[in-house]
């Protein structure tokens, strides 16, 4: 019996310990537990993360063009006898050319420092310009299908929101900026004009490139002045040159020379082919439209331009996305273009 006693002695001292101890038994517990836990580092966890995929082109077939498939619009030549495309030479740079403009002496034609891929299907660049003044058309436009450029102009009073509003879509932005035209309209605040030296020039420059958030490039708003001036556009050329920064040549002059100016300083450029709706008219959008889409198919590119207008927004609600039946995929100018 008397070993019985002392098994039940030693057991009773074992639960006082316990007991004594029970709060550092239990910190010991939560420690090891703990250890255990910080041995799965975050970036054990982080690989198994999927990326947010990109969007990707449809693929396409060769269809006919849009003029084929949207049989509720006319047919007949547009209105805008002077807003015509460029050959594909024109398009290449590989000969002079050009093609007189819209009534304010806007210009079409297009051009590349690097070509596009030869496996690239035909491409759109589309660019809704004017965006800031108007915060309907504005979200409009934002929400327009696929990938289009929203060209913003500075110091309106619903730019940034807008251009927020599409970065986080994932459209992409560029600041449309303000330079003298030769039918003096007027610029807004602090818009590049003929009378400024170059310190004033670059001042407003930057400010203006400051106020857009989200900028990938820049184009010109009229400029049909300012945009035949060598001097101004080498000052344009040279501070945009310090950025990653692309340009587009509005061509609001066939005389431009900012385009070339821009490849003097390696900065990728493209001119414009087609304005679409310099007769706010559906059958004459849709016929700038429908000869954007077969420069873009006969030669493998074409830049169109339009406004937040009413019509070209319903216009290009309905259009966009029959592109994958005309066999015509959208892209940003930043896909195109590169330094080199």
């Amino acid at each position: 019996m008397s070993g019985f006693k002392r098994i039940r002695e030693h057991g009773q001292h074992l639960r006082d310990y316990f007991h004594q101890y029970r709060h550092a038994w239990l910190a010991i517990g939560l420690l090891a537990l703990l250890i255990v836990l910080l041995g799965q580092t975050p970036s054990d966890k982080l690989d198994e993360i999927p990326e947010r995929a990109s969007m990707t082109p449809s693929e396409t077939d060769n269809s006919p063009i849009l003029s084929e498939r949207l049989t509720e619009t006319s047919t007949a030549q547009s209105p805008d006898p002077e807003d015509s495309s460029t050959t594909a030479a024109e398009v290449f740079d590989l000969k002079p050319g050009a093609t007189t403009g819209p009534p304010q002496g806007e210009q079409a034609s297009a051009s590349v420092n690097n070509t596009p891929q030869s496996n690239m299907s035909p491409t759109l660049v589309l660019i809704i310009d004017d965006i800031g003044n108007n915060l309907a058309a504005g979200m409009r436009a934002v929400a327009l299908p696929g990938k289009v450029t929203l060209a913003v102009m500075p110091y309106t009073p619903h730019g940034s929101r807008i251009a927020e509003a599409a970065y986080s879509t994932g459209q992409e932005i560029m600041l449309h900026m303000p330079m003298s035209n030769q039918s003096g309209m007027n610029l807004g605040p602090d818009g590049l004009t003929s009378d400024l030296d170059e310190t004033e020039t670059i001042r407003r420059l930057r400010l203006a490139l400051a106020n857009v958030p989200y900028v990938k490039g820049v184009n010109n708003h009229t400029g049909s002045e300012l945009t035949e001036l060598a001097e101004p556009m080498t000052w344009v050329m040279k501070e945009l040159s310090h950025h990653p920064l692309y340009f587009i040549d509005s061509m609001t002059t066939a005389n431009s020379v900012a385009f070339e100016t821009a490849r003097q300083f390696s900065i990728p450029a493209l001119k414009r082919h087609v304005f679409l709706d310099n007769v706010r008219e559906e059958t004459a959008i849709h016929n700038q439209f429908d000869q954007a889409l077969r420069i873009a198919q006969q030669e493998g590119l074409a830049v169109a331009i339009g406004h937040p207008y009413e019509e070209t927004l319903t216009y290009l609600e309905k259009a966009l996305p029959a592109l994958e039946k005309a066999g015509v995929e959208l892209h940003f100018a930043s896909e195109l273009l590169s330094r080199g």
